[in-house]
């Protein structure tokens, strides 16, 4: 039996060179002799916890997902009127810096999910679950209950290609004004769905996810 201490690492670094792998050389780059190699583990301890490169992508996708939700609730959106939509917005744009490789990941899936069977429908299992995931943030920004949610899901289809679209966009040229994209996304959609409100006076700005460093103080000796 394997030992439980030594498998979560070993498989966190499996999922992590899934992840690395699928963002630079594709999904067809990806089997598990790669991945065994990469993440410094055995070609049998990759096959025990992944059997097939189906199953790795489909894990790697998630880990991604899990972490990129993380950081989307870690502070939940709140303030009166347009801010609640605009936090959000601020949130999505900022993850395309703190997590370009899970848009990487997210294209070559529906690039190969485009070219072979096998994975179209791993493809749009997750394009479902990304605008199950807007949905739920969409409705919370505006304010709005499950009753909504036939109203909304239209638009979190519309959010979802355009957020991953606008990512690609940037990470081919990052010269593009992703700043300008998404304010261009908020006034449509406070224009839309929060007709009468006032868009926010403060400058779009990415700063979501940066972290304040804390001051270093000097200790003195006793």
């Amino acid at each position: 039996m394997l030992n439980s201490r030594s498998e979560k690492p070993a498989r966190q670094r499996i999922l992590a060179a899934s992840i690395a792998l699928v963002s630079t050389r594709g999904v067809e780059g990806l089997s598990i002799r790669s991945v065994a190699k990469k993440a410094r583990v055995s070609v049998g301890l990759a096959h025990y916890h992944f059997g097939d490169r189906r199953a790795l992508v489909r894990a790697a996708l998630e880990a991604s997902r899990e972490t990129f939700l993380a950081k989307a609730t870690a502070e939940p959106p709140t303030g009166d009127g347009a801010e609640p939509l605009r936090k959000t917005l601020q949130l999505v744009r900022a993850l395309v810096d703190f997590m370009p490789g899970w848009y990487r990941v997210v294209a070559e899936l529906d690039a190969m999910g485009l070219r072979d069977r096998g994975f179209r429908g791993e493809a749009a299992r997750h394009r479902a679950q990304g605008e199950a995931d807007v949905l739920a943030y969409l409705a919370l920004a505006l304010g709005r209950g499950p009753e909504a949610a036939g109203e909304l899901r239209p638009v979190a289809s519309v959010l979802l290609a355009a957020f991953d679209g606008l990512a690609v966009r940037k990470l081919l040229d990052p010269a593009f004004d992703l700043d300008a994209a998404h304010l261009a996304i908020e006034k449509l959609l406070v224009t839309t769905l929060l007709p009468g409100t006032r868009i926010p006076d403060a400058p779009w700005d990415d700063d979501a996810l940066k972290a304040k460093k804390p001051k270093r103080t000097r200790r003195t000796a006793p």
